[in-house]
């Protein structure tokens, strides 16, 4: 897995989290989707991962 995946799919802290996603330009509707939904903040924060863990899977299985 690339250095950058790595670098926001273990940093839990939102803020870090969301500012890196826009810089990289990876935040999209699905996951602000998640992110407004009314799930607890962990639950949030699971799914969110899930969905940029397979993303970064499929980056690289696509190389």
């Amino acid at each position: 897995m690339p250095v950058l995946c790595q670098r926001y799919l273990f940093n839990s802290h939102r803020k870090y989290y969301v500012a890196r996603m826009l810089e990289i330009g990876r935040l999209d509707t699905q996951i602000m989707a998640l992110m407004d939904t009314g799930v607890t903040a962990s639950l949030k924060s699971s799914k969110i991962l899930d969905t940029l863990e397979k993303r970064c899977r499929d980056k690289n299985l696509n190389r």
